[in-house]
């Protein structure tokens, strides 16, 4: 990480200056979640930050009062397995939350507790501004906040030409294949693969069902989820409820099984309101075939 911010800064700066020479000065910088060392080289060019949030901005507050004065509160609940499910985290402007409902970096057994450094220095960074300003990728329809909603940003799924994929699927095999089932029938399970882009798959990687699945649905490494969750034939969406996914489904208006796993997706469940969740602590694998081979939805499904 300190390489990587190391030369972020020297690129960002580099940038600036060639941008300066070319006279076309570059006035404002909006920066992403964890990436405050911006501020740093916009401080030194006199320009103008503005943090673009990425996660709900309920989210925000939980980590901006945990760092205010609400750590003992909330860091008791989330690492009590006894009392976890009692809604007796209170905090301001906030409906009371459960252990459950709170970012899983606050318990202390999770492998990334330590990225509450990285949210605790932005809080700082954000601290020292004279007039902070932050852009939260929400709507007031969902959450009630004075920060500035610039949300939902999904792709349109009506405008090819606004599509800005990391990973590109040179097949439409899959839409084809949802044009050939009936209207709300098909479950949409998404599934992060760890493995880096091009390294090759082990068994360990794959799904233990796969082939009972590839049986009757359809399994692809990578989709359009927006036009996915368009398409007439789609019912359900499994999900472990990224932001960026919970809104893909609420723009959308599909129905969603909540599938939390880490970081902010408990809270983001939480604040979906989705027809069933399912506790975080269950394995994936014994939890897949009541989902994707339930008759409630055809037993058709891809993802």
């Amino acid at each position: 990480m300190a390489e990587f911010t190391r030369r972020g800064k020297e690129a960002i700066s580099e940038f600036i200056t060639s941008s300066e020479n070319e006279g076309k000065p570059i006035t404002s910088i909006v920066y992403s979640l964890l990436l405050q060392w911006v501020t740093e080289v916009a401080r030194e060019h006199d320009i103008p930050t503005t943090v673009l949030w990425i996660q709900p901005a309920t989210v925000f507050d939980i980590y901006y009062f945990y760092f205010n004065g609400y750590e003992s509160a909330i860091k008791a609940q989330a690492n009590d397995s006894i009392s976890k499910s009692e809604c007796s985290i209170k905090l301001p402007g906030l409906p009371p939350l459960s252990g459950h409902d709170v970012p899983s970096f606050f318990n202390a057994s999770n492998a990334y507790h330590s990225a509450l450094s990285m949210f605790q220095e932005l809080m700082e960074v954000l601290a020292d501004e004279p007039n902070a300003r932050i852009l939260v990728n929400t709507f007031d329809a969902i959450e009630q906040f004075k920060m500035i909603a610039v949300g939902p940003l999904i792709q349109s799924s009506l405008d090819s030409t606004l599509r800005a994929d990391i990973f590109q699927c040179n097949s439409n095999d899959y839409l084809q294949w949802l044009n050939s089932k009936p209207k709300s029938s098909v479950v949409y399970w998404a599934v992060r693969n760890q493995k880096a882009r091009g390294e090759e798959e082990t068994e360990e990687d794959k799904l233990s069902c796969g082939e009972e699945l590839e049986q009757f649905g359809m399994i692809v490494p990578w989709c359009s989820q927006v036009e996915v969750l368009s398409h007439p034939s789609l019912g359900c969406f499994v999900t472990h409820c990224g932001w960026s996914s919970t809104l893909d489904s609420l723009v959308v208006g599909v129905p969603t099984v909540a599938f939390p796993q880490c970081s902010d997706q408990a809270t983001n469940a939480k604040l979906d309101g989705s027809i069933h969740a399912i506790p975080k602590n269950n394995s994936d694998e014994t939890l897949i075939q009541p989902i994707i081979f339930s008759r409630t939805y055809n037993s058709k499904s891809t993802g």
